[in-house]
């Protein structure tokens, strides 16, 4: 499995840490530069979960986060993709 982006947009990495993290995802928009930020309507989180086999001893968890910035109803302005491993 690997995690490809575009390289022109913000991709952030925590880890690997030995302790548990909780990281707090809020997608928020706004209309002009220097405007008011609000929330955007966001789709509940898509997960996938990969079970250990003998090609890949880690469990992985994809999530995916769409949202919608309210401006043409499409779900494609902010997509958060969270990648977790054990």
């Amino acid at each position: 499995m690997a995690q490809e982006s575009n390289a022109a947009q913000p991709v952030l990495s925590f880890g690997p840490s030995t302790e548990v993290l909780t990281i707090h995802v809020v997608i928020e928009h706004s209309e002009k530069p220097g405007g008011k930020f609000s929330p955007s309507k966001v789709i509940d989180p898509v997960t996938v979960r990969k079970e250990p086999d003998a090609y890949s001893p880690l469990t992985i968890i994809v999530s995916t986060i769409l949202s919608e910035d309210n401006v043409d109803d499409d779900y494609n302005d902010c997509i958060v993709t969270i990648l977790q491993y054990k």
